[in-house]
């Protein structure tokens, strides 16, 4: 995903011009320009600048906190290159076992202790021993998403924690930024997250050992029943989609895999639209009409991800 620079003063608490100031000095981001000549920061700048941020809450000078950030990026590529990171999970997430099994030769050094689809669950499971990374996927939080993440760090003793959401306000990134959680936009397959679990966890030692989480998720999603000429409820479970996002065929051809990817992220539209805030009648009716309009693209693209299964020999 790529911030304007007005959005990273928002999601960090740094102002403009001194993010101007210390890209102009220490080169700590380097964000590329769009089209139009705007900074476009991308979730690595970002993380990397929220990082900085929690070292100067803590005392450093910038020069000494740009100074840790920057050995723990080299210690991630090392890391990500050469070697088992050992790093121990927590997961609140619906698809990642699917995506998992799948895909296990990109999980390298990374250990999933416990994993659940759903809040209760996951609350309800014995977490016997604390765990490096708390992975936690924002639509699956609840209507307390601050309160039941607290309560998941609470449980599992979590050093760091990745929230991992789809569409979401600049207000609610806000809040989980400010709390020093890193944040990753899925669909995500199993080797973009597994970066973004190493780097994190490698910014929070470097910050000494910051133990606060972030929270934050839209309402639960019930798919309204097919009416009319509406579109009908989702084909495939989010199950689904993550282990089409994962498979291989042998073919050059990743097409079920991208398609998968294009349907989640249609999926989530669908339940964020859903729940986006009615100022009045004339906003619900929008809010309808994004949602049903988006339910139809949709259908398209679940009977083109279909079509390709059946052609490669792709069970669904």
């Amino acid at each position: 995903m790529g911030y304007r620079i007005k959005t990273v003063a928002e999601l960090t608490g740094i102002s403009r011009a001194t993010l101007l100031a210390w890209e102009r000095r220490y080169c700590i981001v380097e964000p590329s320009r769009q089209d139009n000549g705007y900074r476009e920061y991308s979730d690595n700048d970002l993380a990397c600048l929220q990082s900085v941020k929690l070292l100067m809450d803590k005392g450093y000078k910038v020069s000494e906190a740009i100074s840790l950030i920057q050995e723990a990026q080299k210690t991630v590529q090392s890391q990500t290159r050469n070697s088992s990171p050992g790093v121990r999970i927590a997961a609140l997430h619906d698809s990642l076992t699917q995506q998992m099994d799948v895909t296990q030769s990109y999980l390298g050094g990374l250990t999933v202790v416990s994993i659940a689809p759903d809040l209760d669950r996951f609350l309800a499971m014995p977490h016997q021993e604390p765990v490096d990374v708390l992975v936690a996927r924002l639509s699956l939080l609840g209507g307390a998403p601050r309160d039941n993440l607290r309560r998941c760090l609470e449980v599992t003793r979590a050093q760091s924690v990745v929230v991992v959401y789809e569409f979401a306000t600049h207000k609610t990134l806000a809040k989980l930024a400010q709390l020093g959680a890193r944040l990753v936009q899925g669909p995500v397959r199993v080797a973009t997250l597994r970066q973004a679990i190493v780097e994190q966890l490698a910014f929070v030692r470097a910050a000494t050992g910051a133990g606060e989480g972030a929270t934050v998720a839209p309402q639960a999603f019930v798919p309204l029943p097919p009416s009319g000429d509406g579109p009908r409820p989702p084909r495939f479970t989010d199950e689904d989609l993550g282990r089409l996002r994962e498979t291989r065929t042998g073919l050059d051809c990743e097409c079920p895999n991208h398609l998968a990817v294009l349907v989640a992220a249609l999926i989530s539209y669908e339940r964020y639209s859903a729940e986006c805030v009615d100022r009045d009648a004339e906003d619900a009716a929008l809010h309808r009409h994004l949602r049903d309009g988006t339910g139809r693209a949709r259908q398209i693209l679940e009977e083109l991800l279909v079509r390709v299964c059946e052609q490669d020999g792709i069970r669904i």
